[in-house]
């Protein structure tokens, strides 16, 4: 037998004994004592407190380190991608609900940013849609400033 393939086999059956083991331990307290609301309070609680540990452990360093090597930009990149990805359940979600005009409009940015947004990373509609904001706000301001009390004449 392979060194490898003899590994990978332990490890899976260590997998598997410390699942089913799990699986087969008794709650702590007994059965009096557990509230009829929720009877899987102890167990519950034993996995949470498990899971926030593990968290704590792996997870949390893992997430800071991410966050200390990589940039703003980098992570925003990352998260438009996500985001990005996930847009055509979107799509089939507006469909399903009877918003065919959402649906388009949603279809025309996922399209937009997916060709001219480097595949999601950048969200050029948002860009742009902000770039049209601020054009027509300080159009707004110098059309006020021209005729101030333009609304008030009596």
């Amino acid at each position: 037998m392979r060194p490898e393939l003899r590994f990978s086999t332990i490890f899976c059956v260590c997998c598997a004994v410390l699942i089913v083991s799990g699986c087969a331990q008794m709650p702590s307290t007994p059965r009096a004592e557990r509230s009829p609301a929720d009877p899987w309070e102890p167990l519950n609680r034993q996995i949470h407190g498990f899971n926030y540990g593990l968290d704590k452990i792996t997870l949390k360093p893992v997430a800071k380190g991410y966050e200390f090597i990589f940039p703003n930009w980098m992570r925003l990149g990352v998260t438009n991608f996500s985001r990005n990805l996930r847009t055509p359940i979107h799509i089939i979600n507006q469909l399903l609900q009877g918003k065919p005009k959402d649906s388009l409009s949603e279809t025309g940015r996922f399209l937009a940013n997916r060709t001219f947004g480097l595949l999601g990373v950048i969200f050029i509609l948002s860009l742009f849609m902000l770039l049209v904001a601020r054009i027509m706000i300080i159009g707004l301001l110098a059309h006020r400033a021209e005729r101030p009390f333009a609304g008030n004449v009596a």
